[in-house]
């Protein structure tokens, strides 16, 4: 089964997979005129995070890395997972006048996505240019970590596993595997891989690496340990 996917042929991928296949992140890079113009139209507000705000304690990281300059929190009534921060990169690329806008958490078992909210993110996203997406897949199994070597060179933090530019993939430039139902207090067993694919253009039209991502189910297929 496939959640969140508002563009087209998707569905064809996996009809028949045991998974469940969904969009969990979005990312996109967008002029900082252009996206407080939209806000403003839609009447949402910007404001800035801060230690103590409600937000997932990865995006509050952000504050004190060193690889961006900011990171502010776009408020929705249905929806808070939505952030823009400004890299030191995308500084010196543009001078400033860019946001890396990026809205994550879209599928979670505990707080489904409220129709609302799906509606504000496609119009969102339908609006500027996806650069990049996490397409996640969800096992109810752990997965032999060992087939993931075959994947490229792992690295681990926690207990989440990255493979950074795997190998033979032009379009698939991370994969990283964890606990989803551990991380996330479930009751029952849940294990996700997640893909960050490299896609460009708005949301009806982002690319979807069909091959690759059959190759990558077809590999872990016999890897589930039961």
């Amino acid at each position: 089964m496939i959640e969140f996917t508002p563009y087209r042929n998707v569905e064809n991928i996996i009809n028949n997979s045991a998974y469940k296949i969904s969009i969990d992140t979005l990312r996109s890079l967008v002029y900082k005129r252009t996206l407080f113009d939209y806000l403003t139209k839609r009447g949402l507000k910007v404001k800035n995070i801060k230690s103590h705000s409600k937000i997932s304690a990865n995006v509050k990281k952000l504050l004190w890395t060193k690889k961006t300059t900011g990171v502010k929190q776009i408020i929705t009534p249905y929806f808070k997972n939505i952030i823009v921060t400004t890299p030191y990169y995308l500084n010196r690329e543009s001078n400033y006048r860019k946001f890396s806008l990026i809205a994550f958490g879209l599928s979670q078992y505990n707080k489904p996505l409220h129709a609302e909210a799906k509606k504000e993110l496609l119009q969102m996203f339908s609006k500027f240019d996806v650069t990049s997406y996490d397409l996640s897949i969800d096992l109810s199994h752990p997965l032999d970590t060992s087939i993931l070597s075959n994947f490229g060179e792992i690295t681990s933090k926690y207990s989440t596993i990255y493979i950074n530019k795997p190998y033979g993939f032009n379009n698939i430039a991370k994969i990283c595997y964890y606990d989803k139902g551990r991380k996330d207090n479930l009751h029952y067993q849940l294990y996700r891989l997640e893909l960050t694919i490299k896609t460009k253009g708005k949301l009806q039209d982002m690319f979807l690496p069909d091959g690759e991502i059959h190759q990558i189910i077809e590999k872990i297929s016999d890897k589930v340990e039961m």
